[in-house]
This record gives C-alpha cells, structure tokens and sequence, in this order.
C-alpha cells in the first residue's frame, strides 16, 4: 500500500508513504513520519510541528484515526498548517488540546519506547542513585511539544528500531536529539547502531554526548570502552573500564565481569608488564567464580596468544558449557522478509557465544576433531553432540572437520536423514560430489520402505532404483560415479521430453507432509542437485517425472526443505532444455551460485570451436563473503571449487544477486554504509580484488557476467548496481565485461525483465547463452584485430 501526502505550500513536497512496511498505524504516526521527512529535505522551512491531515474529500482527520480506514493504495493526503493536533477524547466527539507545561525528566519514556541494550555486559539503570546529580534542563521542550512532536517521533523511531531498519530509526533519533539534546532513548539507540555499523567517528560523538548529560551511567562508559577496544586503542579503553569500575564498587555483581575484561584489554595492550598483571587478574577471576564468562573469555584468550593451545581448549569447552542457554519460551525471535532471516532479538550473550564459536572453530582447525571432541566427558560424546559440533564449526569455515564429524554421526545412526542430509551438503563445500552421491545412495539402500504415506510408488527404494540404472557399481565406491558423467557417455544426443513436467490431473487431495518425509524429500531434492552439479545428468528426468507430482499443491518453499526444493524446481524446468548424453566438447566455466546451473551443460561456439559450459558452483555466496576478514563457509566453497578449474581456462564469474536481493540493502538500513551506492562499490571492490588474486595466481582469463534483473522486487537495484560494476570491470585490465545487461531487459519498458529469457521466477533459461557466446567472440576478434593493426 502506498499513499501520497502532498504539502502545497511552499517549499512544496510530497511524500510517498508505505504505511504498512513503515510500521504507520495512525494519523498521528503519518503526520509524524511526514514532519521528518520533509524537514530533512527543506531545513529552512517555516513548517511548524502543528500540522493538520486532510484525505482526499477535504476532511480533516483527527490524530487517533487509522490510516487504513481512511486511505486506499494510491490514495493522496493533503497536509496544511495547524493550531493544534486533534486528539479524539474518549467521552465526546469534540477536540481537546493537553495545556500542562510541565517540563519532561531527561530520562522520560514511552510507553513503547525501551532502553537499548549495549554489548556485551547490560545495565539499565543509573548507579549511585543516591548522589545528588545535576540533570539538564530540556530547552524550549513543555510537555505539549513533548507530547505532541517529540513523543510520536520517538514512537515511530523505535517501530524502525524494532524492525532492524536502523537508518530510518537514526533519523528520528537524531531528529529528537536536536530538540532534546539529552533524550537518554535516542543517545543510547543511536550509539548502539553507529557502533554496530563500525562507524566509529559517528558512534564516538553520540557516546561523548551521553557521557556529558549522563556521566554516571555506565552504559555509554560501557560503549565507550568497547569502541576503544574494537579500534585497538587500549589504554583508552582501560581508562573507562575503570571508570566503570568505580561506579560499580566491587560488591556489585557485575563488577567481576569488568574487572575480567579489565584483565583482558590489559593483556591486549601487549606491555609486558601489564601482560603480567592482566594474568594474575584472569587467573584470580576465573578461580573466584569458575562461571565468570568474561573471565573464562580472557583467560581462554591469553592461552590462546601463549600458544597453549590445549589448555584453551579446555578453557573454552568450560566456556561453552558455561554460556547460558537459549530459552525457547522466552527467546523472541524475528523474521526478516527481505533477507529470509530470522534473527534473535533478546539474547544479551549473543557477542559472547559467536566469540566462542569462532574460538573452537579456529582451534579445531590447527588440533584436528579429536583435540575437541577428547575434551569432552566419554560418555557425553554422542552422534546429537557431533552433528551440533559440525554444524558449529562449519560457519566459521572449519569445512573439513565438519565433515569428518558429521559423517562420524551419521555413521553411528545410518538412519537418520539429517545427520545424512548435512553431510551431504558438507561434502558440497569441498565439491566432493563423488562421495556425496554415495553416501546418498547409501542411504537409499539402508531406508528402502521410507517414503510418503500419500504416493506408495515414491520412496527410498523407488528413488534407488533409478540411480542405481545408471550408476550400479559392485561394491559401491564413489569413485566410478565421475565416470558416469553425461559429457563422458556414448551414443546419439536424444532431446529430455518436456513431458517429464506433466503431472496427473487425478491427484489426491494433498495431505501435510510429516516432518520425517519433509527431510526425506530434501534428501532426494539434495542429491539430485549433486548430480546435476557435477554433469551426471541421466537419472534426472526419470527421477523429475516421479517427484513433479509430489510437489504440486505444496508451499514447500515454507518448509524446512526449502532451500532444497527450490533448486530441484530449478533443475526440474532446465532438464527439457538439455539434450543427452552431453557432446564431448571442451569446457568453458562458469562459476557462480545457483545462476550458473543455467548456463551450465550448454554448448556454445568460441572462435569456431565447440565447447560446453562447466558449472563451479558455490552455494549462497555473496560477493562480501570474499572480503579478507571473512571465514564464512561460502567463501571456502568458492576457494575448493573455483581453483578445480584448470590454470589459464576460460570462466565466465557469475555473482551479486544475492548481494543485490539482500546484503547491501540490508547493510544500508543498518548503517552499515551511507547509502546503497556506497554498499554497491565497497562490495565490488571486495570482489574485485578477490578475482585479480585468482587471476595471479592461476592466469585465469575473466569473463564478467552482469547481475541478472529477474526479480521484480530487486531490479532497480540490479539496475544501478550493473553501472557501477560495468564502469569498475571495464577499468580493468585482467577482466572482461560481458556486455548483453540493457537485451535482458524489455524492449518496450526497460523497467521490467524480458520474459523471452524466464524460467522459474527467479533464474533465467539456457536460450540466452547466444549472448554471452557474442560477447566472448566479439572481445576475441578485437583482440585480433589490434594484433593485425600492430
């Protein structure tokens, strides 16, 4: 729903307003929302903060009213100056306006506004209450302003809040903060966020301010000394800490913690005789109370820097073990649309428990599974703690060791889908697609009769039964399975019937799926992608003619097997486009993520010569996971499979729709940049510099594709984002920009996609590969043109 709020007087403005997306309930929230936007586009305006709102029939609408009553999408609003903003009174139906002048405490509230929570220790109240403090006055602010102007703004502030929209939030913060310069919400939130963004400059200015009006309050001390710390600047930070410290006074509970963290920055500063003594205070702490977590974090972390790498082993399994748990009934949790995210919103440890999963990640990495796995009691070690252990380490890119101790679980309990599952997709990290497929098949020959209730034909051994046909081996090993590939397979091509997408018209009545089929189905839908990744592309259409049926009526995109679905409904409307078995012609890569399976095992013709796309793919990545600090999984995967590629090939790098879709915008509306442009070139640049390593190390020749504009919800995104990673591509040398983006693109409105290319929704079919193929051969023939005029 969109509405369109004019203001026809000088300087004249309309705002389009997206009431739902921006948490906008009422007439007074609009108003609200409109006084901020408009006064951040024209400063100078004489524009009061008493405003009236007419709709279109010229009614004035009174504060309490609900927008959705009043507007429809498209509907236009008219704002026009007022005396007063009316308030309905609950006992009659005339306007009253609030007299009182009483001037608000610094630290006043609303009733929905909250008081942030800084990392990582939390306190929410002033110590030392029983000193006398000079609070300042709030200048030209009476509780009608306050009520009527700063209130909503606050209000609507941390509805933003709420939602993670922090850089919409910021500006009503800061618009509070200019009329109440020492509103302690708005000084709290906006250093929370200017921290979290590491935007340090900014986050520094926002907690001096809230030390000035607030010097007894240690949570801007608290922030304070963390920013010192996260900017390196450790006898700075020691000095708040001990500021902290003293308000605290050691009989407060908290003070053990700070005096820990004390220990740990003293330790950092890497003086050795301050070294000395952060040890004799981590050591004292930790033995005084074995449950101190900033203790036991300091203490694991001086082991650490010692090369004590045992001992930290055990002082982080003690950590971990320490860390509270996350309480389901209470945990509140959100899910975020854009991204598909869900994110924990009230887990005061959250810092704590991702510096110890990156700690165990990285020592599993240098000790091997067994240094862990040994620190933990004989008879705790069971395949449920392994499995969690994999799955702990492998987000900080221990792949390898994730392997092992998954298919170590799954070994132990050959029936359990997901532990199968996930070893499957670890296996896929390493692009060990070989023994993936076994490991699969393995499954299917142990659970034969498990299958969905509702079809008696579709089950484990019905799905064995068609691999098997094609990649029988005796005994099984997963080493014949490569020779199975389409490419290496004789005999004349036969087209895939489009047939094998025609499904019955007499179907059941679809009954929920169990969870136990749920993980079965991701199970099938996972190795089908397997096979199609590594170019064995016989048992598909069989396998595709089975299933198609066991998905129609289903939103298995809202389920646990989602991700998997999703790319078998992708290879499932490819396969008609393929002919089989492959040709056996040279291979041009195309490395990417799930983009790539469009081009891939297509021919094409380069400088005359026949050759067939390869797909490298590297699941989920986005061009930030390539930035040098990160250790996320993906970019492992992109770093084993990318490299199979052999040196000086020809690959065509198809990546950024994920960053498109989802991780710039978010990172925008978490102040992570300033805007989305600034997202878009510190992104590129990340991945620039990512592809030159490869091209120095390996002499690989580049080829760029644009980031395809499918989705309607992103393309003015990909839009802007092509421009500028057009104009940096073509700036260098090592790559070359394939230049087809503006054909993708309707002829008759450049606004939409080109439906000639569609296939699924989301991904695009093989019929465009001619364009890239004319791109290539264009670059090649001016290569040999200049050589000619030379």
């Amino acid at each position: 729903m969109k509405i369109y709020i004019h203001y026809e007087s000088e300087p004249e403005e309309t705002v389009i307003i997206q009431p739902i997306q921006s948490g906008i309930e009422t007439v007074e929230q609009l108003k609200s929302y409109f006084l901020n936007e408009y006064k951040n586009k024209h400063p100078n305006s004489t524009l009061g903060d008493s405003i009236d709102l007419k709709d279109k029939k010229g009614k004035t609408l009174f504060d309490s009213y609900s927008i959705t009553k009043y507007f429809s999408n498209l509907d236009d609003g008219f704002i026009i100056k007022g005396n007063t903003s009316p308030t309905l009174n609950s006992n009659s139906t005339s306007t009253t306006v609030k007299t009182t002048t009483t001037t608000p405490t610094p630290t006043t509230k609303t009733a929905t506004t909250t008081t942030p929570t800084p990392n990582p220790i939390v306190t929410t109240k002033q110590l030392n209450t029983n000193k006398n403090i000079d609070k300042p006055k709030l200048k030209g602010v009476d509780e009608q302003r306050y009520n009527g102007v700063v209130k909503p703004l606050l209000e609507q502030a941390e509805r933003f809040h709420s939602n993670q929209q922090f850089k919409n939030s910021i500006s009503y913060y800061e618009n509070v903060l200019s009329m109440m310069p020492n509103e302690k919400t708005s000084l709290l939130r906006c250093s929370n966020i200017y921290f979290n963004a590491k935007r340090w400059k900014e986050a520094e200015i926002m907690i001096e301010k809230g030390i000035k009006y607030y010097p007894e309050d240690i949570e801007f001390h608290d922030l304070k000394a963390n920013l010192k710390i996260s900017t390196l600047e450790y006898t700075e930070a020691l000095k708040s800490l001990k500021i902290i410290m003293e308000l605290l006074t050691p009989s407060h509970s908290k003070y053990e913690e700070y005096q820990a963290i004390y220990g740990k920055t003293l330790y950092d500063t890497r003086i050795p005789r301050l070294q000395q003594e952060a040890c004799d205070i981590l050591t004292t702490t930790v033995h005084k109370n074995e449950k101190n977590i900033q203790a036991l974090i300091g203490f694991t972390h001086v082991l650490i820097e010692k090369g004590q790498l045992k001992d930290a082993v055990q002082a982080v399994l003690q950590l971990l073990g320490t860390l509270p748990e996350i309480n389901k009934k209470t945990q509140k949790t959100k899910f975020l649309p854009l991204s598909g995210e869900t994110i924990v919103l009230n887990d005061p440890w959250q810092k704590e428990r991702k510096w110890t999963q990156e700690k165990i990640s990285d020592l599993i990495k240098l000790l091997g599974v067994d240094a862990i796995v040994g620190g933990f009691n004989a008879h705790a070690v069971t395949p449920q703690l392994m499995a969690f252990l994999s799955n702990y380490v492998k987000e900080f890119g221990a792949v390898n060791e994730s392997i092992e101790l998954i298919k170590r679980s799954s070994l132990k309990e050959p029936h359990h889908t997901l532990y199968r599952l996930s070893l499957i997709h670890a296996l896929e990290v390493t692009q060990d697609y070989g023994t993936a497929i076994e490991f699969a098949l393995d499954f299917l020959r142990n659970n034969k009769e498990r299958g969905l209730s509702q079809y008696s034909d579709v089950n484990c051994g019905t799905i064995l039964s068609i691999f098997e046909k094609h990649l029988k081996s005796s005994p099984p090993q997963y080493k014949h399975i490569y020779e199975k590939q389409s490419f290496k397979l004789d005999g004349e091509s036969v087209k895939v019937s489009q047939d094998i997408l025609t499904v019955s018209p007499d179907l059941p009545t679809p009954i929920p799926y169990t969870q136990d089929e749920l993980d079965i189905m991701g199970l099938w839908f996972a190795t089908s992608k397997v096979c199609y990744a590594s170019g064995i592309l016989e048992p598909l259409p069989e396998l595709i003619a089975l299933l198609e049926k066991t998905r129609v009526g289903r939103d298995l995109h809202m389920t646990s097997s989602r991700n998997e679905n999703a790319y078998f409904c992708c290879i499932s409307t490819l396969m008609p486009y393929k002919s089989l078995p492959l040709p056996k012609y040279r291979p041009i890569y195309i490395a990417g993520d799930s983009h790539c399976f469009s081009t891939a095992w297509t021919p094409l013709t380069i400088q005359g010569e026949q050759r067939l796309f390869h797909p490298l793919l590297v699941t989920g990545l986005k061009m930030w996971h390539l930035r040098p600090s990160s250790k996320f999984y993906p970019k492992v995967n992109f770093y084993n499979v990318v490299p199979t590629a052999p040196p000086g090939s020809e690959i065509v790098f198809q990546f950024g729709e994920i960053d498109c879709r989802e991780g710039i915008i978010i990172s925008v509306e978490r102040c992570r940049y300033k805007d989305v442009e600034d997202g878009m070139n510190v992104t590129i640049d990340y991945y620039i510099s990512a592809l030159k390593d490869l091209v120095d190390k390996y002499k690989y020749k580049i080829f760029i594709h644009p980031v395809v504009p499918v989705l309607n919800e992103t393309r003015h995104i990909v839009k802007e984002f092509n421009k500028i990673f057009e104009k940096k591509i073509k700036a260098c040398k090592e790559f070359v920009w394939l230049d087809f983006f503006p054909t993708l693109l309707n002829p008759q409105d450049e606004n939409s996609f080109n439906t000639q290319y569609a296939l699924d929704g989301t991904h695009m079919n093989p019929s465009y590969v001619p364009l890239i193929e004319s791109c290539i051969n264009n670059h090649y023939n001016q290569q040999l043109s200049s050589r000619l005029i030379k």
